[in-house]
C-alpha cells in the first residue's frame, strides 16, 4: 500500500467539531482533520499521544494534516476509516484475500445510487 506520509507525534488538545481536532505539535497548535466522525471520546482525550500525517497534496484543504494514530493503552489505534477499505481492496487485488478471488476491479468509497460503499467489487459479467 502507498504509504500514507512519515507520522509525526503531537498532543491533542480539543476536537471542536467531528471532522476537526487541535493538537500541539513543535510547540504550536495545529488544526488537523480527522479521517472519522465516530465520537471516539475514549481515545480524544486532552493530553492524549497522537500522530498526524500530511495531507496527500490537495492544495485547497484547510488543514495540513490528517490524524491517523492515537495511543491508548500503550498501543497505537488506527483513527483513519479511510484506511481498512484500502488495505482489503489491496489484498483482494494482490489475491491474498481468497475469498474474492476473480473480481477483475475493486473500488474504493464507490458510489451507488444515492449512497457511498465501502467497496465495490466487479468481474466480467456483472
Amino acid at each position: 500500500m502507498d504509504r500514507l506520509g512519515e507520522p509525526e507525534q503531537a498532543r491533542f488538545v480539543e476536537r471542536p467539531n467531528r471532522f476537526a481536532a487541535v493538537v500541539e505539535r513543535l510547540g504550536a497548535r495545529e488544526f488537523v482533520h480527522v479521517p472519522n466522525s465516530g465520537r471516539m471520546s475514549e481515545l480524544l482525550e486532552p493530553g492524549a499521544t497522537v500522530f498526524v500525517t500530511p495531507a496527500a497534496g490537495v492544495s485547497t484543504r484547510k488543514t495540513r494534516y490528517d490524524l491517523t494514530l492515537v495511543e491508548y493503552k500503550g498501543k497505537l489505534v488506527s483513527v483513519d476509516s479511510r484506511l481498512p477499505p484500502r488495505l482489503l481492496a489491496e489484498g483482494i487485488e494482490r489475491g491474498i484475500v481468497t475469498e474474492f478471488a476473480g473480481y477483475d476491479r475493486v473500488d474504493t468509497e464507490a458510489i451507488l445510487g444515492d449512497s457511498r460503499i465501502d467497496l465495490l467489487l466487479f468481474r466480467e459479467g456483472g
